[in-house]
């Protein structure tokens, strides 16, 4: 859908990432994904500084975020280390949490869309299919967005989302006698 690369800005020598639209890719959803997270300003979401056109083609100014993705760091078979996953979990928890007091749902967390800065801190990335709730959707009937094999049981139902379930699934096999995603509840209870 995009591409990124790492200019730095012509007033300092800050590192950002900039997002370009694929040429063949949709740019009402490119857009829709600028606008939603331009709304959103939390140390656990990757911030977008700008976004606009060039020579028409749609651009978005990110944070650069060097720490590598959750994907990089899981190395299949090998235990996650257990207070590493719970930190993970409490800063994605508090991102989404922002996003949903917001109406904004990801609709596509998964460890790719995870990335850290330089000092480790974990960042939700990748808003594309994101929803407003109460808003339309881009997705036809029966479409189902974002990685197949994450999605969670019932989300391809057709039943909308409306912003107030507050959990995240951490996949936390392999860490040791775990078989069975953790549930993690943020926000007021009930």
């Amino acid at each position: 859908m995009s591409r990124s690369g790492l200019p730095t800005t012509s007033s300092s020598a800050a590192r950002v990432a900039l997002k370009l639209l694929a040429r063949d890719a949709d740019p009402a959803r490119f857009e829709r994904e600028a606008h939603a997270v331009a709304g959103l300003a939390h140390p656990n979401i990757c911030r977008l500084y700008d976004y606009g056109e060039a020579d028409g083609r749609p651009f978005m100014v990110l944070e650069y975020l060097g720490g590598g993705t959750l994907e990089d760091r899981l190395v299949q078979g090998e235990p996650y280390p257990r207070e590493e996953t719970e930190r993970i979990a409490r800063e994605l928890a508090a991102g989404l949490a922002h996003a949903h007091a917001r109406g904004l749902i990801h609709r596509d967390l998964k460890p790719a869309n995870v990335l850290f800065d330089d000092e480790g801190v974990a960042k939700i990335a990748d808003f594309g299919i994101a929803r407003l709730v109460g808003s339309g959707t881009l997705t036809e009937a029966g479409t189902l967005l974002g990685t197949a094999r994450l999605h969670l049981a019932g989300t391809g139902s057709g039943t909308p989302r409306d912003g107030r379930e507050r959990r995240l699934l951490v996949r936390r096999h392999p860490v040791p006698n775990a078989r069975r995603p953790a549930s993690v509840r943020v926000g007021k209870p009930g």
